[in-house]
């Protein structure tokens, strides 16, 4: 089977895969196998972010551009390793989708925390005011505080909705303003000493925010360097890899096998030690 046919295979999966996805009605009435409950749970695990059926689609699409890329720069030898690689490629845009969800909870906390305290002030009891709340701030935080409101509606105990909150937000900014409620329950402290603990927090948050500003501000280059260096590295590599003493030279003798390993190697120290240099270690660090 030459590489044409390879992409007429990957493209009527791809169209069994969407037709699958797209009518999902047809198989509730069947009992599914344990390894398709377990499928079921690994595709739905991002449901947060993406519907199953853009995942699937998208994984597919993803596997069938690194067959292609694959068989026309490496051969059709190297065609499964592309399909390999592009499945992976979903799960790093999903990741990166969900970084950018919790960064965006973490810059809405401060806001949220200085509301909770003014609703605190005026009288109104928490459940009320988390109410309140989770009808006027905005989106992706107001998912968040609908879901302890609910919790708390349906009588789950507050120190138990924390830990739900915890485990579902994934924000630490997020939870230690819960945290603050719970120790305060906990230890019977009024209202006021309450209040007065979440304006230090937002404060406290306001000054790990400049702070955080500034060294993104001052590490530019730094961060260009390391988008530089993870991404134009591996395609000059790659690219050799067409020529086919380089290619016999990296794979077949040891000398080569060494240095391709050496350099994946450096590759990887470089952009973590970039990432680590422009990361904002505090009280609170992001």
């Amino acid at each position: 089977m030459d590489w044409l046919g390879m992409i007429l295979v990957a493209l009527t999966a791809a169209l069994a895969g969407l037709a699958i996805t797209s009518r999902p009605q047809i198989l509730v009435s069947l009992r599914k196998p344990v390894w398709a409950a377990g499928v079921d749970r690994y595709l739905g695990r991002h449901q947060d972010l993406m519907s199953v059926r853009r995942y699937v689609v998208l994984t597919i699409a993803s596997a069938l551009g690194g067959l292609i890329f694959f068989t026309l720069m490496l051969g059709r030898s190297r065609g499964i390793a592309g399909v390999l690689a592009g499945i992976a490629v979903p799960e790093l845009y999903v990741r990166y989708m969900r970084r950018g969800r919790e960064q965006a909870v973490d810059d809405q906390v401060r806001d949220f925390a200085v509301a909770l305290k003014r609703a605190l002030q005026a009288g109104l009891p928490l459940i009320i005011a988390l109410d309140r709340l989770a009808e006027s701030q905005p989106e992706p935080i107001r998912g968040h505080l609908a879901f302890v409101r609910d919790l708390l509606y349906t009588g789950t105990p507050f120190p138990r909705a924390v830990e739900e909150v915890k485990a579902r937000a994934n924000s630490r900014r997020f939870w230690l303003v819960f945290k603050v409620l719970k120790v305060s329950e906990a230890k019977g402290m009024t209202v006021q000493d309450t209040v007065e603990t979440l304006g230090r927090l937002a404060e406290n948050m306001a000054m790990n925010e400049r702070l955080r500003q500034t060294i993104v501000s001052q590490t530019s280059g730094t961060r260009a360097s390391q988008w530089l260096v993870s991404g134009l590295v591996p395609f000059v590599l790659l690219a050799t890899l067409r020529v086919p003493r380089v290619y016999d030279f990296f794979v077949h003798d040891p000398v080569g096998r060494l240095a391709l390993g050496l350099v994946l190697l450096l590759e990887l120290g470089a952009f973590f030690a970039a990432k680590e240099a422009v990361r904002l270690k505090g009280p609170i660090a992001t």
